[in-house]
């Protein structure tokens, strides 16, 4: 390729890229205004471009756009603008035929689980829409269509239009499923909200529609007061607008009112208006019913050859048309104005004609009913199936949770337990540290008073002494020794009771001393044991004899024959074996 073609290829490329951007610019001037706006001024922004834009700009227009105003999202923070353009996204996933239903469902499905999970109300409400017109518009999914139609409505509830500027148009599509299934209350219910919804994105093309579907709904329910209420409401809205097609259709619907009233005179003039501009407008189906309605009039008024020239040009333009339903209408007529005209033949052809064509418009009408219905059934019993499951993991979780408590209960009071346990254990501990502390005062106490007692036992012996100097032998020495004996009587602290006070005691000091002795040295007397409980304290041979009331010599003595008892080994004393007890 030569240098001047690369140069006019390249050229044409950047035509085209420049084609595209400005096309796209059409429909959003600026991106950057988007930047941190509410859902509200974005959506009246997007609008043109999600309607026009994104329907019919091939893919490389409509993705350079929204990656630029991904883009700028991400450089801005602005987390709502970019969940924008993931809308956008599948809204052009939506209007291609050629991705899958699988596909496109699990995409919008998963961007709606993403808006409840984050809160974002305006999210949840539009991937519902968008999943209800995708199923319900291009794959006849009537079932999971109204379920998610509903299920917008019911988000719709506690939202204005000001904040939701396609409340009205998404409350009109439930109202248009409601009316086309001729469930004309349910339509009516939903098209006086969507009426009622005021927003900045409120159009002309909404309002006609809406007057006029609940015009038709009033007249299916045989209200036709309100019917004509709504018909005239859209006819005078098509006169201030000078909207020759809504001025058709609107007087073509307040003739068939008065058409069903027998006021056939009222209703002749409108309906002669209907047919001329349908006509006008090429509108062969529109034209078909006004002609059709015109040639029952002149029937009706035994004006056979008028009657028969209408019906059929009728026929005509059912033909032109092309829509098979129109012939529901022409064909019973035909066959009425043949029995007039004296052909039964052609009356009985017309007749079957006519049968057939209800019967095929019954079954595609019972056949499309039938079909919701299945999908009804289908997806409550996915929803039973689903609420079982979740109601089998409620259980699980119940008794799961219940395990943990018990547990934790359990736990609780096993802690409690051990807290109080343990609360015991250090009071007992406490009480018995104290015990024994108190022991140990008292035997030191002991100790203590055989010091002082034998204080005052020196001081008796020297007081006798002296007294015995002094007197000069006055007092004889059996009486000295009467009176000294007395006194020291008086000093001696271990009787029987106090000795098993004294053992209580001990025993609190040294528990289990008594009971190990015994066990080591089971043959040991009274005295003997007294003897080894006293060189416990580790008292002086002097000490011992005075608390117990005998002499040093006795001390001794019981000390010697201890230690030939127990066998002492060499290099052992009496006392290092009593303090090993």
């Amino acid at each position: 390729m030569n240098r001047n073609n690369i140069y006019k290829v390249f050229i044409l490329l950047s035509f085209l890229c420049l084609s595209a951007s400005i096309k796209a610019q059409i429909y959003i001037e600026d991106i950057s205004t988007l930047v941190h706006k509410t859902h509200a001024e974005r959506t009246i922004q997007l609008t043109p471009f999600y309607n026009e834009g994104i329907r019919y700009l091939d893919s490389s227009q409509v993705f350079t756009t929204i990656n630029k105003i991904r883009s700028l999202s991400r450089k801005s923070n602005d987390y709502a603008l970019e969940l924008e353009t993931k809308l956008m996204d599948l809204h052009y996933y939506s209007y291609r035929d050629y991705f899958k239903k699988e596909f496109v469902v699990n995409k919008i499905t998963a961007l709606n689980q993403l808006a409840k999970t984050k809160k974002v109300l305006w999210l949840e409400i539009r991937t519902h829409s968008l999943l209800a017109n995708y199923l319900y518009s291009f794959h006849r999914d009537y079932g999971l269509g109204f379920e998610h139609y509903e299920r917008t409505a019911q988000l719709l509830e506690n939202v204005s239009g000001d904040e939701f500027p396609l409340k009205q148009i998404c409350l009109y599509q439930l109202g248009n499923a409601y009316h086309t299934f001729r469930e004309y209350k349910n339509a009516i219910k939903f098209l006086i909200k969507a009426k009622s919804t005021k927003s900045s994105l409120n159009s002309y093309y909404y309002d006609m529609h809406i007057h006029n579907h609940l015009g038709d709904s009033y007249r299916n329910i045989k209200s036709l007061d309100s019917s004509y209420y709504y018909f005239n409401v859209t006819l005078q809205k098509a006169l201030k607008a000078d909207d020759r097609v809504w001025e058709g259709i609107s007087s073509g619907n307040i003739g068939y009112n008065n058409f069903l009233e027998g006021k056939l005179e009222t209703a002749q003039p409108l309906i002669e208006l209907d047919a001329k501009i349908a006509i006008e407008n090429e509108d062969w189906g529109l034209a078909t019913n006004a002609l059709a309605l015109l040639s029952k009039i002149q029937l009706s008024k035994n004006n056979i050859s008028k009657a028969y020239k209408l019906s059929e040009e009728a026929s005509l333009y059912a033909r032109k048309s092309g829509q098979y339903r129109r012939f529901a209408l022409v064909f019973p007529l035909q066959s009425k104005i043949a029995t007039y005209q004296f052909k039964p033949e052609l009356s009985i052809k017309y007749a079957d004609s006519a049968v057939v064509v209800k019967d095929s418009l019954a079954k595609l009408y019972d056949a499309r009913k039938l079909i919701r219905a299945q999908q009804r059934i289908e997806i409550e019993k996915q929803k039973f199936q689903d609420e079982k499951e979740d109601q089998e993991q409620s259980k699980q979780l119940l008794i799961r949770n219940g395990f943990i408590v018990i547990l934790l209960l359990l736990i609780t009071i096993i802690i409690l337990f051990y807290n109080r346990y343990r609360l015991r254990v250090k009071n007992k501990e406490q009480l018995a540290f104290q015990e024994l502390q108190t022991a140990v005062a008292r035997l030191e106490n002991f100790k203590t008073s055989i010091i002082n007692k034998n204080k005052i036992i020196a001081q008796l012996e020297q007081k006798f002494k002296k007294s015995d100097n002094n007197e000069g032998g006055k007092k004889s020495e059996i009486e000295a020794q009467l009176e000294l004996e007395l006194e020291l009587e008086k000093a001696t602290i271990l009787t029987d009771k106090d000795w098993l006070e004294f053992t209580v005691l001990f025993e609190q000091a040294y528990s289990g001393f008594f009971k190990r002795l015994k066990v080591k040295y089971p043959k040991l007397t009274p005295s003997e044991t007294r003897m080894i409980t006293l060189s416990k304290l580790q008292l002086t041979n002097k000490e011992m004899a005075l608390m117990l009331g005998v002499g040093i010599p006795a001390i001794r003595q019981v000390k010697s024959r201890l230690q030939k008892k127990i066998n002492l080994n060499k290099g052992n004393t009496l006392l290092d074996m009593i303090l090993k007890i």
